[in-house]
């Protein structure tokens, strides 16, 4: 009985010591962020819709994945941030359809 009272307190301890460092190496993680700046990376900044808003509204729902509302409240709401650090060949392949929609887009 000793034995197996012994056994179920030191998996516990065991449990809560690896509870306790995974906990304490996130901790670490998320107070240093690593600062890293890509080249290759731009900003989309949407800093006018135009005249062919449902079309710009439809191509940004597209591209992000989000519902109706949020991507309305992104183009109605200019300027804004549509993605931030996106590739550069992604970034203006997107500018290049919003612009043929008769958006404004800006690549920073």
């Amino acid at each position: 009985m000793k034995r197996l009272i012994y056994i179920l307190f030191a998996g516990a301890a065991l449990t809560a010591f690896a509870a306790t460092a995974s906990a304490a190496d996130f901790s670490e993680a998320a107070a240093a962020p690593s600062v890293q700046t890509n080249e290759n990376a731009k900003t989309i900044v949407l800093s006018s819709p135009g005249e062919n808003k449902i079309q710009v509204i439809k191509i940004v729902r597209e591209y992000l994945g989000i519902g109706l509302k949020e991507a309305h409240e992104l183009v109605s709401n200019t300027p804004s941030v549509i993605k931030k650090d996106v590739p550069v060949k992604e970034a203006e392949e997107l500018a290049k359809r919003l612009t043929d929609a008769g958006a404004t887009v800006e690549l920073k």
